[in-house]
């Protein structure tokens, strides 16, 4: 079975979606978005490379926004034009940045 065919990446319903969102995730538009405050604008910047360098390590890419102090990322399979269990399984492993 090809990547591109695999079950982790079929899109979800949106009650599929909600059942695994990980905790602090929303759902909306398509996508599952986090945002998150720091003290300084660079802790926020370092946590985007931190998110962009996992995101090289898993080959499944966010769209990462920074707003001076807030970062916001967000997850959707663009080919899939959705959220897919790849997407679910990147967001548990951004939480994880923050726990480790």
């Amino acid at each position: 079975m090809s990547p591109a065919a695999s079950p982790a990446r079929t899109r979800l319903a949106d009650a599929e979606i909600l059942a695994e969102l990980p905790p602090g995730w929303s759902l909306d538009g398509g996508r599952i978005w986090r945002e998150w405050t720091f003290e300084q604008y660079l802790d926020g910047v370092n946590f985007a490379l931190a998110v962009a360098r996992q995101a090289e390590t898993m080959d499944h890419h966010p769209d990462l926004h920074i707003f001076y102090r807030l970062v916001r990322v967000a997850f959707w399979t663009h080919d899939k034009g959705g959220v897919t269990r790849v997407d679910l399984r990147a967001a548990r492993a951004v939480n994880a940045l923050l726990t480790a």
